[in-house]
């Protein structure tokens, strides 16, 4: 079935998930201009945490869109979880994961698997500015593509100085007994759909179904991943249960990034090829290794 005449009979749920204020007002704006079957939609915004003026200001914006939208969303829901940020880890294992920025991010994402009430969703993180066609883009994809579970845009990674070169979002990469050994981000010079076996969750169409088999497990390792593979590891247990994944390299985000008092926007002229590395004997991870498009075709050719 075609996403189109799907969509006639069935509503789909968009996440919308939230931790910074400084976000509000770019991200809504860029929303506005989706092109989305409003009408059909749940509008699901989540606020991943316990700030006061963060929940007031999207109480606003739900207002807004309540009263002056046009057409206006099926339903919108804003929840808070009320859960406090955590601090950021770098490449080492996970040895303080309850107390780190991941824990609040993974409670998150378990607590959407029973908050999604449709077959079908789509998700987009406050710092990620969509075009208007990556809807329907990706939900075509899904769609169409042979055993699609999980469809996703392209983004970079990001820093706190605007010229410094960053990785995309969408990987190949290894896993053996739950530890990810290697990981290479896709050139930004593809071109069109490929099959990827690991990416980021920051703008995403999939079915519900594939999205919970990612969960299947994790729970024994997650507090051992690197800071840098929580959702990597994700969606590569999505694809281990049967489902492929796929990255469309026509539908580019930009990843927002406040640089000191300037909010930056990452996106393809800052990308680079970039490659992990697990090592063994020094018990943590060549990180962020540059890779020229020859080697990448190289290592990546199958």
């Amino acid at each position: 079935m075609e996403f189109k005449d799907y969509i006639k009979d069935h509503d789909i749920t968009l996440v919308c998930t939230f931790s910074r204020k400084v976000m509000i007002q770019p991200f809504f704006k860029a929303l506005v201009d989706m092109d989305l079957p409003r009408e059909k939609i749940h509008l699901l915004i989540y606020n991943n945490t316990d700030k006061l003026i963060l929940r007031e200001k999207l109480e606003e914006v739900v207002k807004i869109f309540q009263q002056d939208l046009t057409p206006k969303f099926k339903e919108i829901t804003l929840y808070t979880s009320n859960r406090q940020g955590g601090s950021t880890l770098m490449g080492e294992d996970n040895d303080n994961f309850n107390t780190s920025k991941l824990n609040v991010i993974w409670e998150m994402w378990k607590d959407l698997q029973t908050m999604i009430k449709t077959d079908v969703f789509f998700l987009i993180e406050d710092d990620t500015i969509a075009p208007p066609h990556a809807f329907y883009k990706l939900m075509n994809d899904l769609f169409s593509l042979d055993k699609a579970g999980f469809v996703i845009g392209i983004s970079t990674g990001r820093s706190t100085l605007p010229y410094q070169p960053v990785r995309l979002g969408v990987h190949y990469m290894t896993m053996v007994n739950n530890k990810i050994i290697e990981r290479i981000s896709l050139s930004p010079n593809e071109q069109g759909i490929k099959e990827i076996d690991s990416s980021g969750v920051y703008c995403f169409a999939a079915f519900k179904k594939a999205w919970l088999s990612g969960f299947e497990g994790m729970d024994e390792y997650v507090y051992k991943l690197p800071f840098f593979g929580m959702d990597n590891a994700l969606t590569y247990n999505i694809k281990k249960h049967g489902y492929k994944i796929y990255a469309d390299f026509d539908v580019w985000v930009d990843h927002l990034q406040m640089c000191g008092a300037t909010l930056s926007a990452f996106n393809k002229k800052q990308a680079v090829i970039m490659a992990d590395i697990w090592m063994e004997k020094f018990n943590n991870y060549a990180q962020g290794i540059k890779l020229t498009e020859e080697i990448y075709k190289k290592v990546t050719s199958k």
